[in-house]
């Protein structure tokens, strides 16, 4: 049984070697992981440029997740690396029969994919991510799943500071804003069971370490700010979890990209678009599988083939000229 709370893109490109892994580029923004592997480190250990002279957005992003009967927080990689596979502005993360517990206790099959999409304007971008997360135990479990955004923001005085705030304005949106320069950041999931504002430090902290859940604490948190949502999760064998989240920088925001049948990633579904698809939706079936697959970008629906449930898909954005 498959849970799903979104439309899922599956996205693509070829393989690009682990050295590569942990930099996305797309345009003139960059998104870079530090720590090898991602997610293995408690520390701020990301940089989020919207251009080359832009200051960087982000001091940590992270997923971490919690089993019922080990009860701990944990970053996804600390026990478990993941394979990485990166390409220009799209990366994957797979991680198998991952876990604190014995093989068929309390594992869990997970695999992230994040795209970077430069925005259209300088000083603008957005993040997407899909984690999808299937127990592989033999019996049910529940899990708990976090993720972690501490932004920002450039400009003004040095950060930390007071013109630094985050601010929950729905359970599923926290908006980040610098009060010296105007500018926003918006961190949103279209669902999650439980939300938090809070200190960068003290939210790392209950992310990643003892068996904490987040309090749906809105804000206002001033100067170190993060946010943060948790889902929970309850499991049958097999059974498969899907999330989607996203950040934006200094333009409106969305769980999931708005305008995925933008295959080639210029800010227009047009005739291009469709010259990629079209070769895709003749072939039917997105090649390779398990985790070193190249990306499949006309898989609109992510059902791993590409026919006329896809196509449906392009069809409503195809003409759409300008992306939200």
């Amino acid at each position: 049984m498959m849970r799903n709370f979104c439309i899922v893109a599956a996205l693509g490109a070829a393989v690009a070697p682990l050295s590569l892994a942990q930099t996305l580029t797309h345009g003139d923004a960059t998104f870079s992981l530090i720590p090898n592997p991602p997610f293995s480190s408690s520390l701020p250990d990301t940089n989020f440029k919207t251009d080359p002279t832009s200051g960087d957005y982000m001091s940590k992003y992270s997923w971490s997740y919690r089993t019922q009967f080990n009860n701990q927080n944990s970053l996804m990689s600390k026990l478990d690396n993941p394979v990485v596979f990166t390409s220009g502005n799209l990366c994957r993360m797979t991680w198998t029969n991952a876990g604190p517990a014995p093989a068929g206790q309390e594992r869990f099959n997970a695999e992230l994919t994040i795209t970077l999409v430069d925005g259209a304007n300088p000083k603008q971008a957005r993040l997407f991510s899909v984690m999808k997360f299937q127990s592989a135990a033999n019996s049910p479990v529940v899990y708990q799943i976090f993720n972690l955004n501490d932004i920002d923001m450039p400009g003004g005085t040095p950060n930390p500071q007071t013109d630094d705030s985050v601010l929950f304005i729905s359970p599923g949106e926290a908006v980040f804003s610098e009060q010296a320069s105007f500018e926003n950041a918006i961190a949103v999931t279209n669902t999650n069971s439980a939300h938090e504002a809070n200190n960068g430090f003290t939210l790392r902290n209950k992310t990643s370490s003892g068996s904490f859940d987040l309090t749906n604490v809105d804000g206002p948190v001033t100067g170190d700010g993060s946010s943060a949502f948790q889902w929970t999760a309850p499991l049958g064998p097999g059974e498969e979890f899907t999330i989607c989240s996203g950040i934006a920088i200094n333009q409106d925001s969305y769980p999931q990209n708005p305008c995925i049948a933008d295959v080639n990633f210029d800010h227009v579904v047009d005739d291009l678009d469709f010259q990629t698809f079209v070769i895709a939706y003749n072939d039917l079936l997105c090649p390779g599988s398990g985790p070193s697959r190249p990306f499949c970008l006309s898989d609109l629906n992510d059902d791993n083939v590409v026919d006329d449930l896809d196509f449906q898909v392009f069809v409503l954005q195809y003409n759409t000229l300008v992306c939200p």
